[in-house]
């Protein structure tokens, strides 16, 4: 098991020093969302084997999102003119309005919360330990306490 690793070690290694050193930017965030998609879909499948099921192709979306939002950010110059005045170039011919990182993060918290409300009969059960608990699923006291 050993020697796979470094043999894979002195293949890659090299590759990635020259595409960190030399490739663009857009090089390297397609390399870094392909290198973060085969690493997520391995760790889903490893928590398939244990029972635990993932919104997959929601975490992927939303995890090459995050990358394009940082790839943009980087492609975004400004420029301080002093006084907090500042100047700024927009890549691309038109200035469209791109999400933050924390506009990501909401984005796929809202997605994953929704889909999780609408899939909560499939998706969860005890063993998830009530990420989402329907009021069937509460205390006796706290049912009683919420009827009106």
């Amino acid at each position: 098991m050993t020697w796979k690793r470094v043999a894979t070690a002195v293949v890659l290694i090299p590759f990635v020093v020259g595409l960190v050193a030399y490739a663009p930017t857009s090089w390297l965030s397609v390399a870094l969302a392909v290198v973060i998609l085969l690493a997520m879909f391995e760790f889903f499948a490893l928590g398939d084997a244990i029972g635990h099921r993932a919104y997959r192709f929601w975490t992927a979306g939303c995890a090459v999102l995050l990358v394009f939002v940082q790839y943009l950010a980087a492609m975004d110059e400004q420029h301080s003119l002093g006084d907090g005045l500042g100047a700024m170039r927009i890549v691309g011919r038109y200035a469209v309005p791109t999400p933050t990182v924390a506009e990501v993060f909401f984005i796929y918290f809202a997605g994953w919360t929704t889909a999780t409300a609408i899939l909560a009969g499939d998706h969860l059960d005890r063993r998830h330990c009530g990420v989402l608990r329907w009021p069937g699923d509460w205390p006796t006291s706290v049912r009683t306490a919420l009827k009106p």
